[in-house]
């Protein structure tokens, strides 16, 4: 791949995954406990288990307030080194605990804190950062999918496809980052963006054959969803 050409597919991916991220992966809508925990921390409780030593919390507790910490005003606050680090103690102090259902969870977060501290540095240090994110990620992804996949597994396992996506993109692995997109799409609930973007790829690569292959699962997709508004209508 010529070099322009892998600038504009870093930008295309960029764009589009991170706007489907925003749109559909941080609405922590999930039934299991720590989703709930993380749901009914408030900004007061955040802020007084912010002051408390990591001693004093449980893992669930601290894998809590760091997503809580992680994910607040968009990730605004991880841009202060301080409460990146912080951010980052708490995963580990969680990762410390070994307990599965909670590890993967805490991989997750340090792959999405290491991939949003790579958009902030400077481009020495973000394969760094890029790297580390990769490894988390894939640390958690080899995790659950070892586990039965149940909805809350595959909303988790989408979350870390679509970064790797991005991490693949950013470090020039075109066609890892195609493996994972094309992952996501098979277990996402709203597939047909995914399905869009990886149709528009293979397209722009010349290769109509694999593009129109895609191109129909978005149709169907898009089939699915328009079916499943009548029935909400009706």
């Amino acid at each position: 791949m010529r070099k322009h050409e892998s600038v504009h597919y870093k930008k295309f991916f960029a764009h589009h995954i991170r706007k489907f991220i925003d749109q559909h992966i941080y609405k922590l809508e999930e039934s299991e406990k720590i989703f709930e925990l993380i749901q009914s921390i408030d900004t007061h409780t955040a802020r007084r288990w912010e002051k408390l030593p990591l001693s004093y919390l449980s893992p669930s507790e601290t894998l809590s307030l760091a997503m809580v910490i992680a994910f607040d005003q968009g990730g605004a606050r991880l841009s202060n080194d301080k409460t990146f680090n912080k951010v980052q103690d708490y995963f580990h102090w969680t990762l410390e605990h070994n307990q599965k259902n909670l590890n993967s969870l805490a991989s997750t977060g340090l792959g999405v804190i290491y991939f949003e501290k790579a958009l902030n540095e400077e481009r020495v240090a973000q394969r760094k950062w890029i790297r580390l994110a990769k490894y988390a990620l894939e640390t958690s992804t080899e995790s659950i999918e070892k586990t039965q996949k149940t909805h809350v597994h595959l909303k988790h396992l989408e979350i870390n496809y679509l970064y790797l996506t991005l991490a693949h993109v950013c470090l020039g692995e075109l066609p890892s980052a195609l493996s994972y997109l094309h992952k996501a799409a098979k277990i996402s609930k709203n597939s047909a963006p995914l399905w869009r973007m990886l149709a528009n790829i293979y397209k722009n690569l010349g290769q109509k054959h694999i593009s129109k292959f895609f191109f129909n699962r978005y149709l169907k997709a898009m089939e699915g969803t328009q079916n499943s508004a009548k029935l909400s209508y009706i």
